[in-house]
């Protein structure tokens, strides 16, 4: 998936914030599950395990095998 890509994000995945935006080695200061299946906006990857997305106005990480396109 490409920036600007709206994709489907199914309900109970795990979403982190990282220590250092974009950077998946600094550490995870936050997370969350949705309990709703949600669409979100893509905004890049992150790394080769992560995409960045916009999920009720937050930047969150999202494993790339969770996300499907919309």
């Amino acid at each position: 998936m490409n920036s600007g890509d709206l994709a489907w994000l199914p309900s109970n995945t795990a979403l982190v914030s990282f220590e250092k935006e974009g950077d998946s080695n600094s550490g995870v200061t936050g997370w969350c599950y949705p309990k709703e299946p949600a669409h979100v906006l893509v905004l890049g990857e992150i790394d080769d395990t992560y995409f960045q997305i916009v999920y009720r106005g937050q930047k969150w990480a999202v494993p790339k095998n969770r996300v499907y396109r919309s």
